[in-house]
């Protein structure tokens, strides 16, 4: 995902297997702000992070936050921001804990 740092973190382009990360397609993302879809709990230190690698022009430490889809999914994701001129790179993945509780829940269901 590419953000632009100018227009509140506008998503510029994102890829077509955003679905499987966000929930969401691309279509639906691009030209909508980040912000909007980071979970209020979350949205201050997302956005102080934000900051940083701005003024730093830098690499973010790992973000865990919670993604919210348009259409109200919850994903508890892990996230890498780099500066760059044209824009922030955005790479994000599920929150590896989210998927070993999965698994483990789904162990305990099959017993």
């Amino acid at each position: 995902m590419i953000l632009d740092y100018i227009k509140d973190f506008q998503i510029k382009y994102c890829s077509t297997h955003s679905i499987t990360v966000f929930g969401s397609s691309s279509k639906e993302l691009v030209n909508t702000s980040l912000l909007d879809y980071i979970d209020s709990d979350d949205l201050y230190d997302v956005q102080e992070e934000f900051r940083e690698v701005i003024k730093d022009q830098a690499v973010s430490n790992r973000i865990d936050f919670t993604f919210v889809s348009p259409s109200g999914l919850k994903s508890e994701l892990q996230a890498m921001v780099s500066y760059t001129d044209d824009g922030l790179i955005f790479i994000a993945q599920v929150n590896s804990e989210e998927i070993l509780q999965s698994i483990e829940d789904m162990e305990i269901l099959t017993f």
